[in-house]
This record gives structure tokens, C-alpha cells and sequence, in this order.
């Protein structure tokens, strides 16, 4: 997979894409698994957007609002899940080696997006290290 072009698509979807020019975009590095059936399991990793300055992918409703004549802020009710974007699924057991193997170039690509800019492609232009995180499930 071209995970600069799936993040760029996502970004766009987002509404964030711009702001990924400046350092200041926020997003997480997620994994989840669960059963498929008996005796069958899959992990998924991907990128979930955890910026407030973002909008829903579908929608394009924003994440928060001011409400009107008030200075608080509300966040919209989003499912979490309707916010990531699968980039890998492994048909596999949840076990040390599939990190170290299989699953091993899509972290490693993430630890590489929050450390170093992503040059200018034909994807889009030059994205800023993000302000990333770990996430632990993807739901």
C-alpha cells in the first residue's frame, strides 16, 4: 500500500489537508483485532484522525462547534471508528512476531511521519511531521 497516498486522501477527506503543511495536525497510529470465527483472528492497523480541527470524512461536519452566543465548545458525537483508515489487515493470531514482521514497515512508517516531513509528490505537497500517538484499538 501507498501509505502517503492513503494519508493524503484521508487528510483531504478531513478537511486537513492544509493544515498538515504546518506541524500541527494530530493523528494516531491504531491497531485492533478481533475474532473472525472460531479459531480465526485479523489485526487491522491504520491511522485515526484525532485533530478537533477536523471534519467528518461523509458528513463534513465539523468536530467541534462553538455553540452561538456561548464560548464553550461542543465536540460532536463521532464514533471513533468512523474516524480511521485501515491501511493493513492481517489474516493472523495477535502475537509478538506479526508486529516484528508483517506489521513492521507500517510502524515504521509511522514512527517516520513524526520525526521527518513527507516530501512533495503527486499526491500533494510536502506534509509537516505530524503531532502523532500511539492508540491501542481502533474503535
Amino acid at each position: 500500500m501507498d501509505y502517503k497516498k492513503a494519508l493524503c486522501l484521508l487528510l483531504k477527506a478531513c478537511n486537513l489537508h492544509h493544515l498538515a503543511e504546518t506541524p500541527s495536525v494530530k493523528l494516531a497510529i491504531s491497531v485492533d483485532g478481533a475474532d473472525l470465527f472460531k479459531g480465526r483472528t485479523h489485526v487491522s492497523s491504520g491511522v485515526k484522525i484525532v485533530n478537533e480541527k477536523g471534519v467528518h470524512p461523509v458528513t463534513k461536519q465539523p468536530f467541534i462547534v462553538n455553540n452561538v452566543g456561548d464560548d464553550q465548545i461542543e465536540f460532536i458525537k463521532v464514533q471513533s471508528l468512523e474516524l480511521c483508515c485501515i491501511m493493513m489487515i492481517a489474516d493472523a493470531t495477535d502475537s509478538k512476531d506479526l508486529y516484528e514482521d508483517v506489521l513492521k514497515d507500517f510502524y515504521d512508517w509511522g514512527k517516520q511521519i513524526q520525526c521527518r516531513w513527507i516530501p512533495e509528490s503527486e499526491n500533494g505537497p510536502k506534509l509537516q511531521p505530524v503531532n502523532g500517538t500511539g492508540n491501542g484499538t481502533m474503535t
